[in-house]
């Protein structure tokens, strides 16, 4: 039952159906043998490996670790018996042991999880003695691992036979029905090697395997809870990853990034209702930090401007700012440096938010120390650091955009110059997937060239004769007289 509601509420199984078997199951499982202590236990086991080895039978001998399974391994080679142990120290040989586990006579030692998705295969004259004697030393804390060594047993409609030997000593037993275990022992005044074999202790053993079950599953659930915050966040994240990855466009996206980061920066230094309160001085310097802007500081001390149309002022100018370093980049090779730009500081700032979020896991079970929810303060606190995650992804993406310059050779070195006449910029470049580092300078700057291997970039220009129109800036009147700004008139 726990099984199935954990599929139900784990991995979302709707619908579930038994297949049929091939041939029916005919194996014996015999009830659980219990004893006092783990020695009589032991003893009692290797008793019963003498015996069916002598018949000829084959044996596999479950164990829980590895340490048991070579205690076992010593007592057989005292006796005399041969065996194979498959364990971790032995998984070159495992085929080759797995091989030989179902012939006459055979004894084979396994570890809990060593050679259980295998068949073994019966040897001459082995169905005749009762088929491969399965014979477990203890129950495991899930059922399913119990039924995965009994299921090597009995395949395809073979003999054979199962039985666990435990003791009042062993973990599981101890901890969840070791006081009823020793009530009996002692009430019956059962000798040490004198065995308890009943189905309602077999029953009763299966009851704790379900209470650790469904702790476990409860672990699991929990785990999981915790796991769908980050999954939400890593899909987000890769998402973004996959569209540089696929070379998309992703000039819209720094477009709105532009505008996002500018208007922060404007609401953060312009929190007063009143304009005669606003830190102008800091706010452009911020916006000069961020890009060499055209604003002046007294333009905006000699206007009266509400907040929206200061955002909107800004933002145009941010806008027209990174438009002229495309146009001096050139679009393609402008495309390519944002996509090599995001690739490098969102992977870099997952990284760090990764272990900014174990460090939260880890403590965030004392919330409930304070009668909070501690999944819920995750959730809250997670959500707060993935907000300041992509902000800083994308405000340090756009400073490394705006500072970004190429080292350019001399056009008459490197190629003919170009027809004169149009003035425009020719670029050559390869592509920017082999780059091997991005150098930060100043505030935020970065220097693309040296420093990015594989791409060079080749100016050409017509000579052009300096006018009164080259000194013009962005923001001053047109000398046209037509009192618009000149970027809005003859600059646009």
């Amino acid at each position: 039952l726990v099984r199935l509601f954990a599929g139900d509420r784990i991995y979302n199984i709707i619908e579930r159906f038994k297949l049929p078997e091939d041939e029916p199951m005919v194996r014996a499982d015999e009830n659980d043998l219990i004893y006092k202590n783990k020695e009589a236990k032991y003893r009692a086991t290797i008793a019963d490996i003498t015996e069916r080895h002598d018949a000829g039978q084959p044996i596999l001998v479950g164990t829980i670790s590895v340490e048991v399974s070579e205690h076992l391994s010593q007592h057989l080679t005292r006796q005399g018996i041969p065996h194979n142990v498959l364990n971790a120290k032995q998984h070159e040989r495992e085929a080759e042991i797995i091989k030989d586990a179902g012939q006459p006579g055979a004894v084979t030692i396994a570890t809990n999880m060593a050679g259980r998705g295998v068949d073994i295969k019966l040897g001459d004259g082995v169905r005749e003695l009762g088929g491969l004697y399965v014979l477990g030393t203890e129950r495991h804390e899930s059922r399913r691992i119990d039924n995965q060594l009994r299921g090597r047993s009995g395949r395809q409609g073979d003999p054979g036979e199962s039985r666990f030997y435990l003791s009042a000593e062993d973990d599981l037993v101890r901890l969840f029905a070791g006081d009823r275990i020793y009530n009996i022992i002692e009430r019956f005044k059962l000798p040490e090697d004198e065995p308890m074999e009943a189905a309602i202790l077999s029953k009763q053993i299966e009851n704790a395997q379900k209470k650790v079950e469904e702790q476990n599953f409860v672990a699991r659930k929990n785990v999981l809870k915790y796991d769908d915050v980050m999954n939400v966040q890593r899909q987000v994240i890769y998402a973004q990853r996959r569209a540089v990855l696929e070379g998309e466009d992703l000039s819209e996206e720094i477009g709105s990034w532009i505008d996002g980061l500018v208007e922060a920066i404007v609401l953060q230094n312009t929190e007063s209702d009143y304009q005669e309160e606003w830190d102008l001085p800091a706010l452009l310097q911020e916006m000069e930090s961020l890009y060499t802007t055209e604003i002046k500081l007294e333009e905006l001390q000699g206007q009266s401007l509400t907040r929206e149309e200061l955002v909107e002022e800004f933002q145009e100018d941010a806008r027209d700012a990174y438009a002229a370093k495309e146009e001096d980049l050139g679009p393609e090779l402008t495309r390519e440096i944002e996509r090599f730009l995001i690739l490098q500081v969102v992977d870099a700032r997952w990284r760090e938010h990764l272990d900014s979020m174990e460090y939260l896991r880890e403590g965030i079970h004392l919330r409930a120390m304070a009668q909070k929810d501690p999944l819920s303060e995750y959730r809250a606190e997670g959500h707060t650091l993935f907000e300041e995650l992509t902000s800083t992804i994308r405000e340090e993406v756009l400073r490394y955009l705006f500072h970004v310059e190429l080292e350019r050779e001399e056009a008459e070195r490197l190629r003919p110059p170009a027809a004169a006449g149009d003035g425009n910029l020719v670029y050559e470049h390869e592509s920017l997937a082999g780059s091997e580092a991005i150098m930060a300078a100043g505030a935020g700057e970065a220097a693309v060239g040296g420093a990015v291997a594989g791409a060079t970039a080749v100016a050409t220009a017509a000579p052009r004769v300096a006018s009164e129109w080259d000194r013009v800036g962005r923001n001053d009147p047109c000398p046209c007289g037509s009192g618009k700004k000149f970027k809005k008139c003859h600059g646009a």
